[in-house]
This record gives structure tokens, C-alpha cells and sequence, in this order.
């Protein structure tokens, strides 16, 4: 059996969340499982002394746009969220909780979020 796909995300990357909902169907296509792990980008900026792409000089305003454009691409919903980024270590509590205590129905709850 091959192993599975590892796929890290954080529930505040707009491309996480594309990743998320087509990395099910890719994994299928090529006869794997995935192995779902969320992240704190923010914690990842913090000790690399990074920043979100949308704070940084020019490359924010594009971003944005990438973010639409590849949505559109995929046939994917997107919209920009109101607030940018979000803090998601709750989030990320909540679906390492669901993973340990209700396995079967983590991935789906975290697509639901």
C-alpha cells in the first residue's frame, strides 16, 4: 500500500484552502490516502521572520488576485474574507481534537470549516 499524502494547511491560507478542496480527489486519482495536518503559518513567520504574502510589498495586491484567479481556474468558491488574515489556533485545537476522538469524521469537519 503506498503511503499517504502528508498535506499541512493552515485554515487562514487561501491557497491552503484550495489545496483542500481538491487534494481528496487527487489523492484518489492516484490510488492514495492523505494524511490531513493542520498549522500555524504564524507561528512559521515568526521563527523565519516571515510575513503573509498579502503584507508584502508587492506581491499583495497580486496575491489577491492569484487567489481569485486560481479559484476560477479549478471551479473552486473563493471570496476574500472581510478580515485577512484570521487567527486560526482554535480552528487548529478543534481538528487535532477531531482527529484524535472522532477520526472518521475529522477531514470533514475540517472542510466544513
Amino acid at each position: 500500500m503506498k503511503s499517504p499524502i502528508s498535506f499541512y494547511f493552515d485554515f487562514a491560507s487561501p491557497y491552503g484552502y484550495l489545496a483542500a478542496e481538491m487534494i481528496e480527489e487527487f489523492a484518489s486519482r492516484h490510488g492514495r490516502q492523505t494524511a490531513w495536518h493542520p498549522m500555524l503559518l504564524g507561528a512559521v513567520f515568526k521563527a523565519t521572520g516571515g510575513k503573509p504574502l498579502t503584507e508584502q510589498a508587492m506581491k499583495g495586491e497580486y496575491s489577491l488576485a492569484d487567489f481569485r484567479r486560481s479559484a476560477a481556474y479549478y471551479g473552486v468558491p473563493f471570496r476574500t474574507p472581510s478580515v485577512f488574515p484570521i487567527a486560526t489556533i482554535n480552528t487548529c485545537r478543534a481538528s487535532l481534537w477531531m482527529q484524535e476522538k472522532h477520526p472518521a469524521h475529522a477531514k470533514k469537519f475540517m472542510l466544513e470549516l
